[in-house]
């Protein structure tokens, strides 16, 4: 049906989405940013509590109270809450994934009617909109320094998302374009248009050597050439000259060799012990290097602290990365001067502008994960570092993995003096907390919240929690009724 709702000054994308409600129906809106997303998202619940159920607000509040109950309370999750209840939503990835899962499930079971998200819900999430609206065709490209206009695959993905299978007879979509652009080029180009094919990233230098490191470790004694044959047999080969490829694994063999991942037995290829440990804690080869360097710097009797966190946000395996803002400049030099010991590389001045490019990227990362360890609250690394709790804790995830695989390279080098500062450092990143709290946080259902309450009420130690009634638990801040049998119940089975 060739019509349009009557613009309003909450914009197209909103009017869309909504008209598709008065059937029944449900919406997804894509939007190009996280802040689009949320203004879009917080418009769309002025309208869309209009159609709810005096059972759908009974639910909706069970939602919102969920979001409010999972993880800690900050700006954003009351925002959301706010906007859940009024039958909306938005998701991005700088969402917990609990609060994404609460969002995608409230979506299924049709208690959220509108949705608006960053294109990464297109891909591999089953949701059930009967209308599909791309706010925005054009995006942000960082290579590129500006706007460029969406791929055709990227419009085919998020057209899938409407008129599910098991969901929905219908699906419709609309994208709404600039109106510099002739109507006539974006259907033959988006409707008409073939979606681009598949780029092959395996010439890409740390997924090649990761994966010539592990055929050499899967097939012991393999041959050069039988490397050639199995890579020839590649989508990467077939969108690329030979002798390009051919270059590319000449390269990462000889990196593997000259940094004794592999060694060269006659013709054929063995892995070393190092390599091996490398390729079964899945890391790039080159992080493995990087840790292996450091950790063979490493004097004794000395804290490492300040150098760990470089060393993980420094390797290629560390995403996502903060770099360091200017007016981040302050806080980084006194951070530097305070722990200038413990770094595994020496820092030649305070003046920031003149350190190593490699040094200083990345560096608002070791701030972040500093802050994190010594119990700062999600909200506060937000406001301090611009860090959202989604971001935070896939920065979490990756530095307990990393430092996880840091110990077992300390370990096949013989450093084990090393150990014990690692493991700590792992299992304070693990649940953000100082170090006299980890004894209290192997309890289940122990966090970093309730573990500091547990400590400032008095109870330092496991000791001092058994000798504790139930009902003098019960009243620690943080702690209730329920968790306080549930952690007595665990010092005695």
């Amino acid at each position: 049906e060739n019509r349009q709702p009557e613009p309003t000054n909450r914009g197209y994308a909103i009017d869309v989405a909504i008209d598709s409600l008065e059937g029944g129906g449900q919406s997804i809106i894509f939007a190009e940013t996280r802040r689009r997303a949320v203004s879009l998202a917080t418009k769309a619940s002025e309208i869309t509590q209009r159609f709810m159920s005096e059972q759908d607000r009974q639910n909706v509040t069970k939602l919102a109270e969920e979001i409010m109950n999972t993880g800690e309370q900050t700006e954003s999750s009351k925002n959301l809450s706010r906007i859940v209840v009024r039958g909306a939503a938005f998701h991005h990835a700088g969402l917990l994934l609990g609060h994404r899962r609460i969002i995608e499930d409230g979506f299924k079971n049709g208690l959220i009617k509108t949705l608006v998200s960053t294109p990464t819900l297109a891909a591999g999430v089953n949701l059930p909109a009967r209308r599909v609206v791309i706010a925005s065709m054009m995006r942000y490209d960082s290579q590129l320094g500006g706007q460029t206009p969406i791929s055709v695959l990227e419009y085919k993905q998020m057209c899938g998302r409407a008129g599910r299978p098991k969901y929905d007879d219908i699906g419709e979509t609309v994208l709404i374009p600039p109106s510099s652009i002739n109507i006539e080029q974006i259907i033959d180009h988006y409707i008409n248009g073939t979606p681009e094919p598949i780029q092959s990233q395996l010439m890409n230098e740390g997924a090649l050597r990761t994966h010539v490191l592990a055929t050499v470790v899967s097939m012991p004694g393999v041959l050069e050439s039988e490397i050639y044959d199995l890579f020839s047999k590649t989508l990467s080969a077939s969108q690329n000259p030979w002798d390009y490829v051919k270059n590319k694994l000449e390269n990462a063999t000889e990196y593997l060799l000259e940094e004794e991942l592999i060694e060269k037995r006659g013709n054929r290829l063995l892995a070393s012990e190092f390599g091996k440990k490398v390729s079964t804690l899945y890391i790039d080869p080159a992080t493995g290097v990087l840790f292996r360097r450091s950790i063979r710097y490493a004097e004794k009797r000395l804290t490492y602290h300040a150098g760990f966190l470089q060393l993980i946000v420094s390797c290629p395996d560390f995403i996502p990365k903060f770099d360091l803002r200017i007016k981040d400049h302050s806080t980084a030099i006194e951070f530097m001067e305070k722990h200038q010991e413990e770094f595994f590389m020496e820092i030649p001045n305070t003046d920031i502008i003149e350190f190593d490019e490699e040094f200083i990227r990345g560096f608002r990362s070791i701030l972040i994960l500093d802050d994190w360890v010594n119990e700062w609250g999600e909200e506060d690394l937000l406001n301090r570092h611009g860090a959202e709790p989604g971001d935070l804790h896939r920065t979490v995830e990756t530095t307990e993995w990393l430092l996880y695989s840091m110990g077992e390279i300390a370990k096949i080098l013989g450093r084990e003096d090393l150990l014990d500062d690692i493991e700590g450092l792992k299992n304070r990143t693990k649940y953000g907390v100082k170090s006299e709290l980890l004894p209290l946080t192997r309890l289940e259902g122990i966090g970093r919240v309730r573990a500091r309450s547990l400590f400032g009420s008095g109870i330092k130690n496991m000791d001092l929690l058994r000798k504790t009634p139930h009902r003098e638990l019960a009243k620690i801040p943080k702690i209730g009724s329920v968790t306080a049998r549930n952690i007595l119940k665990q010092l005695t089975s």
